[in-house]
């Protein structure tokens, strides 16, 4: 069972850029093992950018001048349409 394994006979998964950090501050310098997490290869998503964004709306249907706070449905240039949550 996990609850009776020492901290010095498990293995952390810390992002790569933090691998130094973790080995040498409290309490994770205690992990037996400190290994970095490997890269899926994926560095960013970006959906749509400004430049792509063509008109946004209201739930109502009302055009914005910008995205409010709440669901807005995005028009984007290539003719697509998008839900957003902001």
């Amino acid at each position: 069972m996990f609850v009776y394994t020492p901290i010095s006979e498990a293995t952390l998964y810390v992002p790569e850029a933090s691998l130094a950090s973790y080995k040498t501050t409290h309490p994770w310098s205690g992990f037996g093992t400190i290994l970095p997490i490997e890269s899926s290869g994926i560095e960013s998503r970006t959906i749509g950018t400004v430049a792509d964004v063509e008109a946004v709306y209201g739930l109502d249907g009302k055009r914005c001048d910008s995205m409010k706070s709440g669901m807005n449905i995005i028009r984007m240039s290539d003719g697509t349409t998008r839900k957003i949550v902001k």
